[in-house]
């Protein structure tokens, strides 16, 4: 890879006062209203899930239905909280002082420990949203396949390589995301289901822009990594 030093520093000039743990307010807490919410794509949309649209699912009484989304909506909350603990933040690790810190400056890494402290915040409002979910629909807790898929990328890489197999996960990963985040926020959903969501957008738009720019600059195929993640 080369040197970055390209438009994705200036992403992070205002972070100070536009990063959603510096600057939104606390908005994710459940209140005993938003329990009664009895419709299932408030809690998660059904067209972003092959399973909640599938004719079988159409059979379902609407509390199981209700119960079904509510677990897509942890699952994937879940999902978060490991990929930015597990995978995300150890790259950052990597940059600052591991495998790949001579392929950025003092700026760049700068500019990744303000993402490890956005990442960080997402994880915990993620396992915020997801524990009182799961409590009061008394859902099971199981690993995400995508997240043991990416540990077992990781430990079937060349050791030599690990640095930039992380790399690879994590960033290709935070493109993902922004994706999948914004599919999220075009439908309705529980209020502090939705404040979390749109908050975690606004970070990663920005990430995304760091990510795309660091996959260019060191001539990494977008496509070919998205095959696979």
């Amino acid at each position: 890879m080369e040197k970055i030093t390209t438009r994705s520093s200036t992403v992070f000039k205002s972070w100070h006062i536009t990063s959603a743990v510096r600057s939104r307010p606390y908005a994710y807490h459940f209140s005993v209203e938003d329990f009664t919410q009895s419709e299932p794509d408030l809690w998660f949309p059904r067209a972003l899930s092959p399973a909640l649209a599938h004719d079988s699912a159409k059979q379902l009484s609407k509390k199981d239905l209700l119960v079904l989304h509510a677990y897509h909506l942890i699952h994937f909350m879940d999902y978060t909280t490991r990929l930015e603990m597990g995978h995300i933040n150890e790259t950052v690790q990597c940059i600052i002082s591991g495998d790949l810190k001579h392929f950025f400056d003092k700026d760049e890494q700068l500019n990744a420990l303000k993402l490890y402290t956005d990442e960080a915040y997402h994880a915990l409002f993620s396992k915020e949203i997801a524990a009182p979910v799961a409590n009061h629909f008394c859902l099971e807790r199981i690993n995400s396949a995508r997240i043991n898929s990416l540990d077992q990328l990781l430990q079937n890489s060349p050791q030599s390589l690990n640095g930039i197999t992380r790399f690879c996960i994590a960033f290709v990963s935070e493109t993902i995301i922004t994706n999948e985040l914004y599919n999220l926020i075009r439908d309705s959903l529980v209020t502090p289901v939705a404040n979390m969501l749109i908050d975690h957008l606004h970070d990663e738009g920005r990430h995304a822009i760091f990510s795309q720019t660091v996959s260019h600059n060191s001539g990494i195929s977008y496509q070919s990594l998205r095959r696979i993640i």
